[in-house]
């Protein structure tokens, strides 16, 4: 009976997540405050979520794959908007400083594949 209930719980657990198609985490809130950074990408779909002063949270769509957020020193890209696509955050430049790496549509944590 065991193996039976670790099984549906299994299955109901995917279920769950494949059901889950919209999730949000706080950037700012990922990050310590000892950290230094001056903005932040994620680089899986360009895309600018801080600044330097404004931020717009992770919300990865489902189906997209592990995305990497990525703190960087340096300067913010040019020409873009925070909570917009920028084709700059592709291959940012700049000095990382930390990948928070979190899985399309979950928010769960995954591998990231930007070192």
């Amino acid at each position: 009976t065991s193996c039976l209930v670790e099984a549906s719980h299994d299955i109901s657990s995917s279920i769950r997540r494949s059901l889950v198609t919209h999730c949000s985490v706080s950037l700012e809130q990922q990050a310590a405050s000892t950290e230094h950074y001056d903005y932040v990408c994620d680089t899986t779909i360009p895309w600018l979520h801080y600044n330097g002063r404004t931020w717009s949270p992770a919300t990865p769509p489902s189906g997209t794959g592990c995305h990497s957020y990525v703190y960087l020193s340096g300067s913010s890209p040019k020409g873009c908007s925070v909570g917009s696509s920028c084709p700059q955050c592709a291959s940012p430049e700049g000095s990382v400083v930390k990948v928070v790496a979190l899985e399309g549509g979950s928010c769960d944590a995954c591998s990231p594949e930007y070192a």
